[in-house]
């Protein structure tokens, strides 16, 4: 029999006996203006990408990446899953905080 680690509870900080549920969210920049057009694709854009390049060298890796996307994952006990489920973006019922425990 093969051994897990025992996880807990991201809301409740309880062990979990039993099913473990496992919630993964992703927040990442939308390209909604992203629209090629004729010029685009005619223009020299070597200065514009050069402007770009110097503030994205001012922005720290960190920041940078965090502006572009995030991913969450945490594991729920099968009550905490429940309430979860019935309102995924209702975080302060769940008690909802940003994952910084060290498991």
């Amino acid at each position: 029999m093969v051994k897990r680690k025992i996880e807990k509870c991201f809301f409740c900080r309880r062990q979990i006996k039993g099913v473990r549920y496992i919630v993964r969210s992703v927040c990442y920049a939308a390209c909604d203006n992203l629209e090629i057009c004729p010029w685009d694709l005619s223009a020299d854009l070597t200065e514009l990408i050069r402007q770009e390049i110097k503030k994205i060298r001012k922005i720290s890796g960190k920041k940078l990446n965090d502006e572009i996307a995030k991913c969450w994952e945490f594991s729920l006990c099968g009550r905490c899953a429940a309430e979860y489920r019935k309102n995924p973006a209702d975080g302060r019922r769940a008690g909802w905080r940003e994952k910084k425990d060290k498991r």
